[in-house]
């Protein structure tokens, strides 16, 4: 994963994903976290086009939530946060989109295309 490849808003979605990650004491940040971090950046382009095709984002936030909070808590001092091999997947499927596509950089779109 080339980071320096990624949008700024892209770069905030992984971030927020392994803040929401990190806030729910788990120790991986999986593809839930991330899709729920794109669900609810602000001014960005998903939550517009989930609405266009006709789902209640506050719906699909809460399902995503319920997903989110099934995964296992992990606490301690020698906790390690790492992307789960799913979604290390998602975010390679993304940046081979963003080629597809003939993209320079990976965006927001490109990762909820690839989940």
């Amino acid at each position: 994963m080339d980071y320096n490849k990624y949008t700024i808003k892209a770069q905030d979605a992984v971030n927020e994903a392994a803040n929401i990650a990190n806030g729910e004491d788990h120790n991986e940040i999986k593809s839930e976290h991330l899709l729920l971090a794109l669900l609810k950046q602000e001014d960005g382009l998903i939550q517009p086009l989930v609405e266009r095709i006709g789902v209640p984002i506050n719906t699909l936030i809460d399902k995503t939530q319920k997903l989110v909070d099934e995964n296992v808590k992990v606490t301690g001092e020698n906790v390690q946060l790492h992307l789960s091999s799913n979604a290390g997947k998602v975010l390679a499927k993304a940046e081979k989109e963003a080629n597809a596509l003939k993209d320079q950089y990976v965006s927001t779109e490109h990762i909820f295309l690839s989940l």
